[in-house]
């Protein structure tokens, strides 16, 4: 009884385990009605299964019963699947499922993520709306508002938040958004996840509503994913080559180098900053730029930026993050020069904006620079500058918290 069963005698087999003993004709029957054969295609296939053995056909009636079982068969099949594909050996056998199983849960944790990563997506976006318009107004100084830009930036990592009737999105969620409950620790306190798309049924593990969600989740997750590192690996091998063509600069003295490979002066590195300023600035009168980019330093704004990078990586389907993101540097700048202002006094303005227009813009990506954002607009902002008072800081300060909470809360 080692003959192969092929898939034609295996449906008739089916028929007879199911229904043993039956007479031929039944089974033709339940074959015409089942599989679509006529009478002499099912006589011929209970021959075949007669003649290897697997059944025996008694008379009147032609009554068929099966001389194997189901489970020998399935033990017959496996051994030879074993011999054929692995060679005979078990082992390879169980290595091949256990590796298949490992696959199927990376890509069902591929597809779950993606769906709470577009989820935190349209979140951020939202928010990231908000801040935009608040950056409108022009009264609250940048060295306050970029604060609010960790707000969005928020939302693109963490699913989490606590529940608040408060919330911007508890007047959303009557739209569009909903919440998920993860964690109650009591009746009044709630965290929950947003939950914009809506696709499933449970979520944990995720049941989509429709296969074609299913479908859609689990395409869409691959290419995010390879996208994503794609993204990653060439930030990779801009941030290591700027560095080794940063390693031949001139040391002038402290943290500050000279090169003849950049255009405008910048804070390179992260753990170990440099000033790097381009070689035709050594005969220059330097303070102020340096009291800028020792100002970047003090504040890890590359650190910052490179934070920043990786996540809009992560989200690089959604274009409102590279809009967010584009307008972060620019605050970055915006409120480092500020910052410096605060320093020296708003009497040094038209100085320091002098000192601005004679550094040339250069492209800059991972390095805080000098001439960075653009000139126009940063000399704006230098020329309007005026400090802060003690009350008009504590308001703005409020303003800032209350932005945060309602925001960064989900609704209730």
């Amino acid at each position: 009884m080692k003959e192969k069963l092929f898939d034609s005698e295996a449906k008739v087999m089916e028929i007879i385990w199911a229904k043993s003993p039956i007479s031929a004709k039944d089974i033709s029957l339940i074959a015409a009605e089942t599989i679509g054969w006529n009478k002499n295609t099912t006589y011929t296939v209970i021959k075949k299964l007669e003649a290897k053995g697997f059944i025996q056909r008694d008379d009147p009636g032609f009554i068929c019963t099966p001389l194997v079982s189901q489970s020998q068969m399935q033990k017959i099949e496996a051994a030879s699947l074993v011999n054929k594909v692995f060679g005979g050996s078990r082992k390879a056998l169980f290595s091949a499922l256990l590796e298949d199983e490992r696959l199927s849960e990376v890509t069902v944790m591929l597809q779950e993520l993606f769906y709470w990563v577009f989820n935190m997506s349209i979140t951020a976006a939202i928010t990231g709306v908000i801040i935009m318009l608040i950056r409108l107004m022009k009264k609250i100084p940048r060295r306050l508002t970029v604060f609010l830009w960790i707000i969005p930036f928020l939302r693109m990592v963490f699913p989490l938040g606590l529940n608040s009737p408060y919330s911007l999105m508890s007047l959303l969620s009557k739209i569009t958004t909903k919440t998920i409950v993860v964690y109650q620790p009591a009746d009044n306190v709630a965290f929950s996840m947003m939950n914009s798309v809506m696709a499933a049924d449970t979520y944990f593990p995720i049941t989509y509503r429709v296969n074609i969600f299913e479908k859609v989740f689990d395409i869409a997750s691959v290419i995010w994913i390879i996208v994503f590192l794609a993204i990653v690996l060439m930030m990779m091998v801009i941030y290591f080559t700027t560095l080794r063509e940063m390693k031949d600069a001139e040391h002038l003295r402290n943290k500050i180098y000279l090169s003849e490979k950049i255009i405008t002066p910048a804070v390179y590195g992260i753990i170990k900053p440099k000033i790097i300023l381009p070689a035709s600035y050594k005969d220059k009168d330097i303070k102020l730029i340096i009291q800028h980019e020792e100002m970047h330093i003090c504040r890890a704004d590359n650190l910052w930026r490179i934070l920043a990078f990786l996540i809009v990586a992560a989200h690089w389907f959604n274009p409102l993050c590279w809009v967010f993101l584009k307008l972060l540097l620019t605050d970055l700048e915006l409120s480092c020069d500020e910052c410096v202002l605060a320093r020296l006094g708003d009497n040094r303005a038209k100085e320091y904006a002098l000192s601005l227009l004679e550094s040339r813009q250069g492209a800059t990506v991972f390095a805080s620079a000098f001439g960075g954002a653009k000139i126009r607009t940063r000399i704006e902002n230098i020329l309007s500058f005026k400090k802060l008072t003690w009350l008009s800081l504590a308001v703005f300060v409020a303003l800032i918290a209350v932005v945060f909470y309602v925001l960064l809360t989900n609704a209730a």
